[in-house]
């Protein structure tokens, strides 16, 4: 008899305590909790319920007893199973009173506001009740005004109110039903985020080393495709074109010219692309060579088209009067830093030249 007494005693409590008392409103759902700044911050503070992400927490509230008992605690909104926070229980009466359908908290929580024309402090008091479509309607009172500091040091703060400065802010949020919000943000996946930061890293360190090798021309794009990293280059000159090319073919950057020199707004744009675990791989321009070229034949002949063609460089030679291919050609690739070999490839017709000029078709390959 005496072990149902005991059982019975909190029930009858709450039955004789809602006896004759504002009926509660039922609150008990799963709301997705988002939003920021202070009336955020209070509500899960008067909920003493910590943090709590915004879009990717659930509160999650049971109501017993005609509403006149809560449980309620903060669940991941992707592990719906799992609380995040300690499930709390609260009786009307004891820590929430029901007032006109409303649930008001009855512990107010201290904070501040900070308006267009002053900074005010005091306290606010959460109120919770059911709204549209299964949200939850969260409202929260404000009352505080303007304090005079009398005196301030590092961990403690001596004021009193001003007179007539008090004022009521009334804040209100609304929480959607779990199963009407939007889904709620994955977090990043950290193997992910750490292959992001590191190629961050190496993309910064690409443009500072690239920065201190291409002389008088400018950097343009920078930016990662499969196999490599694009490189937009800019110069004035041509011959601003050949020192970059060259400075490359010095340095130790595996590259590959995949756009060649072109002429447009004042200045010649080029792109390569930097291919990072291919050593000892550079691929320069076709205009690079053309220029080798035309520097090794002066007063003997010149490049009128050059182009690449996968490992080798096809070009189409006009020679001056009198000069011989054969001795052009021998005079070329012992010269060169560059250029390893010029094989004759026959001859073709320059139709945009008035008499339409033969010229030496050459194929020429580079020094590795």
């Amino acid at each position: 008899m005496r072990r149902l007494l005991t059982w019975l005693t909190p029930a009858l409590l709450v039955a004789a305590a809602a006896h004759g008392a504002p009926a509660c409103p039922d609150l008990t759902g799963r709301y997705r909790v988002a939003g920021s700044g202070p009336v955020f911050a209070d509500t899960l503070g008067a909920l003493e319920l910590g943090g709590g992400a915004g879009g990717n927490q659930d509160l999650v509230i049971e109501s017993t007893a005609g509403g006149r008992v809560m449980t309620l605690g903060l669940s991941p909104a992707l592990e719906p199973g799992r609380w995040s926070s300690p499930r709390r229980t609260l009786s009307a009466g004891a820590e929430f009173d029901c007032t006109d359908g409303w649930v008001v908290m009855r512990k107010a929580v201290n904070t501040s506001r900070k308006t267009e024309a002053t900074y005010l402090e005091g306290s606010a008091v959460v109120r919770l009740r059911p709204s549209a479509g299964g949200s939850l309607a969260v409202e929260l009172r404000f009352r505080g005004g303007e304090r005079s500091t009398l005196y301030a040091y590092d961990s403690a703060r001596v004021s009193v109110p001003k007179p007539f400065t008090g004022r009521q802010l009334v804040e209100t949020l609304s929480w959607l039903a779990a199963s009407e919000a939007p889904a709620p943000v994955r977090p990043p996946d950290p193997a992910q985020v750490a292959a992001e930061r590191t190629a961050e890293r190496e993309e910064e360190a690409l443009r500072s080393k690239l920065r201190s090798l291409i002389g008088r021309s400018l950097l343009g794009f920078v930016k990662p495709e499969p196999g490599g990293t694009r490189v937009q280059l800019r110069a004035s000159r041509a011959e601003d074109v050949v020192d970059t090319e060259d400075r490359l073919l010095r340095s130790d950057l595996a590259y590959e010219v995949v756009r060649e020199p072109s002429w447009y707004n004042n200045l010649h744009h080029s792109e390569i692309v930097v291919r990072p675990g291919r050593a000892g791989v550079r691929r320069p321009s076709a205009f690079r060579v053309a220029a080798e070229l035309d520097r090794l034949m002066s007063g003997t002949a010149h490049v009128v088209k050059a182009e690449r063609e996968g490992e080798a460089y096809v070009v189409q030679v006009a020679l001056q009067r009198g000069a011989q291919a054969a001795d052009v050609i021998g005079r070329v690739a012992p010269r060169s830093t560059l250029v390893a070999q010029v094989l004759p490839d026959g001859t073709v017709r320059d139709h945009a030249s008035t008499d339409a000029r033969v010229l030496e078709r050459w194929r020429v390959t580079l020094r590795r």
